[in-house]
């Protein structure tokens, strides 16, 4: 078993290492970043807003209180379910469904016109974008080889503090101005056009990652190892400004497949210790 594991290594590795390291590497640092800020704009931005919108919406203490937590609420609610996912049907496909359903969340913030709305849209907003906060690193990181892949994770890690210097940024350029747009149904003021600015972020991380392959390694593990040597092309043909046509010919890469049933089992039997002695009384406590 242990040789086999290795030659499965080995295999990627090879394969990665003929695609190199260029423009394809920092497009998906650079798409690393937005899904990092995305997540991080949607955890803090409710500590702009509340200050100036708690006389708009006649926030009192405990609803200031909900409005900071609840995002993170939609997020620890939605953890297990997302790691399901991106095991089930792809990295790709959740970052995709993650992003998008997080930018019309957010928008449905910005149109909220009292604290029920604004509370009920911000929970699901943290649903939403917990999933691709977790599995951006996870793609990021089946793109590259052992040479590359430290350094990635490095740079990864730098996206967060940056995130949160950049919302600070956008608040104050937006949120001194008392702007107030009325229609018939809706009032829209700074607070408003805020949140609204913020969407555009996972909107376009979302969009972008379409046109971006699946993570070969996850192909792998499906069985598809003729799929992941195409991801794998790709890769190639943006870093040498060439074709995929004219990615060498390699061996089939060797990954053993998993049958959904089996992945979801093994799962499942991860997830068991949280519910048992000792951690979850000190969960509950």
């Amino acid at each position: 078993a242990k040789e086999e594991e290795e030659e499965e290594r080995t295999d990627f590795e090879t394969a990665i290492a003929v695609a190199g390291f260029g423009a394809f590497n920092v497009l998906l640092l650079l798409l690393a970043a937005l899904s990092t800020f995305a997540t991080l704009f949607s955890a803090t931005s409710m500590s702009f807003v509340i200050p100036t919108a708690e006389c708009d919406l006649h926030l009192n203490l405990n609803e200031k209180g909900l409005l900071n937590a609840i995002t993170y609420a939609g997020m620890i609610t939605s953890t297990i379910p997302w790691g399901l996912a991106a095991d089930t049907i792809g990295r790709k496909k959740v970052l995709i469904a993650g992003l998008l359903s997080n930018a019309v969340f957010v928008v449905c913030c910005s149109l909220s016109q009292n604290v029920e709305q604004l509370l009920t849209f911000k929970f699901f907003d943290g649903v939403a974008v917990c999933g691709p906060y977790a599995v951006s690193l996870t793609y990021l990181s089946e793109f590259h080889g052992l040479k590359h892949r430290r350094l990635t994770i490095m740079i990864f890690g730098i996206f967060s503090p940056v995130s949160i210097l950049i919302l600070p940024i956008i608040a104050y350029a937006v949120l001194p101005y008392q702007l107030v747009l009325k229609t018939d149904y809706i009032s829209l003021r700074s607070w408003n056009i805020f949140l609204l600015i913020t969407a555009v972020v996972p909107l376009l991380a979302g969009i972008l990652h379409m046109f971006f392959p699946e993570s070969p390694k996850y192909l792998m593990s499906q069985g598809r190892n003729n799929e992941a040597l195409k991801s794998i092309a790709i890769a190639y043909a943006i870093n040498r400004r060439s074709t995929k046509a004219s990615y060498p010919s390699l061996k089939t890469l060797s990954g053993k497949r998993k049958e959904a049933i089996i992945r979801f089992r093994e799962n499942l039997d991860q997830l068991k210790p949280l519910f048992s002695k000792p951690y979850l009384p000190l969960a509950l406590h």
